[in-house]
């Protein structure tokens, strides 16, 4: 009973940090114009929350006796070794302490989230049902917001929290040209926000398959919601997270052909004929103001010096060469937002880049054989919640191609932690009892 008691409880630490990361811009807002001197730690109420979910996980596992169990799961040893290889670079490789711990917490979480969920999961069941509907409430409140923001609310709607160049910018613009204007909503920025609807409409368009069965409430809910995500995925005018829609929505069908024992070999022709379509209507527009603003960032009016495109190529540049003349990195908050922190900061538009730069070659490998094992895990289930996970992993990866998509904490930590979800129950016919039932 008690046990119970305590798996209750970490389903709710768990859904409470699910729920709220989804507004973790606007905390962190509130953190650094309130409370200064100690926002860095207010900022982390997430992690701390996973972190006293963990230690009760624990304490679970030893009283039921499932060591065993999840001492031979080898997605948890990965995570482990990721874990272990950063704790070592904080030893070998030392640089500002600061920006050594803010990088320990950003490059850890996701797994932290992504063990949690997992193995809370397989040990009480009934909490996977809690934590979708505490991510799909955030997911609601993020879209909605973000139709609104896009639609009749002022664009600077935002400075009000708190929002301002000091902190995060209520709403930006591409290439400076005010007739496109790019939402937050409540995230850290439009691109951000982008990959977030990525995630969200992913997951509804696998739903929207039992539309039959669900009642004419929360029909219309869900219509308004992503109605919202599409809205939040154009006005955040990020062309990767257009191109990883378009990819991900192409693959899902193959992906429930593949489930069938069947693929039809015409939907493969879907991707070259639908990027000739493209590069035609985009040839034959070239010289509207969409296509020069928006596709090319190319606003003859724009005061930057550095342009968008020049920007994205000179930081990719500067990030292979450091990589090839460095294969074993500089260590923990020598790259991304941590090193703001050291007085010397280098950022890096590629979330592989990155990597390779603060854990060298080696954690860079380590980290997409994690992620290659987890997308797999979803490959092998393809139950709708799979199928929407899956497509929308392959999305993040290919955002990733144009900025560091894990370091954002919201992104980070909702997709991991629905995979950990996903994957935790185990729907082979002919396998070991659950853990939950040991």
């Amino acid at each position: 009973m008690q046990l119970n008691r305590l798996s209750k409880l970490t389903t709710g630490l768990v859904a409470l940090a699910l729920f709220g990361v989804c507004f973790q811009a606007p905390i962190a807002v509130f953190a650094d114009t309130s409370f200064s001197s100690f926002s860095l730690i207010i900022k982390s109420w997430k992690e701390i929350l996973f972190g006293v979910a963990a230690i009760i996980l624990i304490f679970i596992i030893w009283q039921k006796q499932l060591q065993y169990e999840l001492y031979t799961d080898k997605l948890i040893w990965v995570c482990l070794a990721v874990a272990a290889l950063n704790v070592f670079l904080l030893a070998i490789l030392p640089n500002n302490q600061l920006s050594e711990v803010a990088a320990l917490i950003i490059n850890l979480r996701i797994y932290l989230a992504f063990i949690v969920c997992y193995i809370l999961v397989k040990i009480y069941p009934p909490a996977k049902k809690i934590l979708l509907k505490s991510i799909g409430a955030g997911i609601a409140l993020v879209c909605i917001i973000a139709l609104l923001q896009a639609t009749i609310l002022p664009k600077d709607i935002l400075k009000s929290l708190g929002y301002s160049d000091l902190t995060i910018k209520p709403y930006l613009t591409v290439d400076q040209n005010n007739n496109f204007v790019r939402i937050n909503s409540t995230l850290r920025g439009p691109n951000p926000l982008g990959a977030f609807a990525v995630i969200a409409i992913n997951l509804m368009v696998v739903f929207w398959r039992r539309y039959q069965k669900i009642s004419k409430p929360c029909l219309i809910l869900g219509i308004i919601v992503l109605c919202g995500a599409l809205v939040a995925l154009w006005f955040s005018y990020s062309r990767g997270a257009w191109l990883a829609m378009l990819v991900s929505i192409i693959i899902i069908p193959l992906i429930y052909q593949a489930k069938n024992g069947t693929i039809n070999h015409r939907l493969l022709l879907i991707v070259p004929i639908m990027t000739v379509i493209l590069i035609t209507l985009i040839g034959l527009n070239s010289q509207s103001s969409f296509v020069q603003n928006v596709i090319f960032h190319n606003n003859p009016e724009s005061s930057s010096v550095i342009k968008s495109n020049h920007g994205h190529m000179q930081s990719m540049n500067d990030g292979v060469s450091t990589v090839v003349n460095h294969p074993f990195g500089f260590g923990l908050g020598s790259v991304g937002s941590p090193s703001l922190l050291s007085g010397s900061p280098k950022i890096i538009e590629n979330q592989y880049i990155y990597m390779a730069i603060e854990t060298g070659v080696i954690g860079l490998v380590l980290q997409m054989m994690g992620f290659g094992i987890v997308l797999w895990k979803l490959y092998s289930h393809r139950d709708n919640l799979s199928i929407g996970v899956l497509a929308s992993g392959i999305g993040m990866a290919i955002i990733g191609m144009f900025l560091p998509v894990w370091a954002d904490d919201t992104i980070g930590i909702i997709w991991w932690s629905l995979a950990g979800l996903t994957i935790a129950t185990n729907k082979k016919k002919n396998n070991k009892k659950e853990l939950a039932n040991a």
